[in-house]
């Protein structure tokens, strides 16, 4: 399922994709609980409510946060390896 998302550099409609939840735990490696845990302790994207009990969480938020992860990680080895000399 997607949905449109109104750019404000750009007057286009950018079309933006919304996952289920079994892709988002696919594609972090989490458990349902912790999912649950994380957004309730605002760790992770809030899902959108797609009307009943359907929800889903928009695809370039949850990149977004996997590449805060990694960009986190990154500054964590860079600084390790200042403090190592060869």
């Amino acid at each position: 399922m997607s949905h449109l998302k109104l750019s404000n550099s750009s007057p286009t409609p950018q079309l933006e994709v919304i996952i289920k939840k079994s892709t988002v735990l696919g594609t972090v490696g989490f458990s349902g609980p912790t999912l649950w845990r994380r957004v309730k302790e605002k760790n992770f994207p809030q899902p959108v409510h797609l009307g009943g009990r359907s929800i889903g969480w928009l695809q370039s938020e949850v990149c977004a946060w996997i590449k805060a992860r990694v960009e986190l990680r990154d500054q964590i080895h860079a600084g390790k390896s200042e403090g190592v000399q060869s």
